[in-house]
C-alpha cells in the first residue's frame, strides 16, 4: 500500500467516515458510498502534486493538506473546512 493510500485510509478512521481505500494501477481508488474517487500522481509538468478525479470532475492539490482538504470536502459536504491564517500583526507593549 502505497503512503498516500495508507494516509487515506487512517484519514477516513479518523473522519469516521465509513468506507475503503484501495490501489489499482498506481490509482488510489476511495470508495465511500456511492462515491467514488482516483486520487493519482499529476503528471510532471502540472503545478499540482496530485489529481483527484471524481467522474465528473477533476481537482488539483498541491500537497498533503490540499489533498486532504479537497478529499474530507468531497465525502463529506457538511464538514466546514478551515485554514490557519498566518498575518503580521504589531508588537504589543506590556
Amino acid at each position: 500500500m502505497s503512503e498516500v493510500a495508507a494516509l487515506l485510509t487512517e484519514s477516513l478512521r479518523v473522519w469516521r467516515i465509513a468506507g475503503a481505500v484501495r490501489e489499482e494501477d498506481g490509482v488510489t481508488i476511495v470508495e465511500v458510498g456511492a462515491m467514488r474517487l482516483r486520487v493519482m500522481a499529476a503528471p510532471p509538468e502540472h503545478f499540482f502534486r496530485w489529481i483527484v478525479d471524481t467522474g465528473t470532475r477533476e481537482r488539483g492539490a498541491t500537497g498533503i493538506p490540499g489533498l486532504l482538504r479537497t478529499v474530507r470536502g468531497l465525502l463529506d459536504p457538511d464538514y466546514a473546512a478551515s485554514r490557519l491564517q498566518i498575518a503580521a500583526r504589531p508588537v504589543l507593549e506590556p
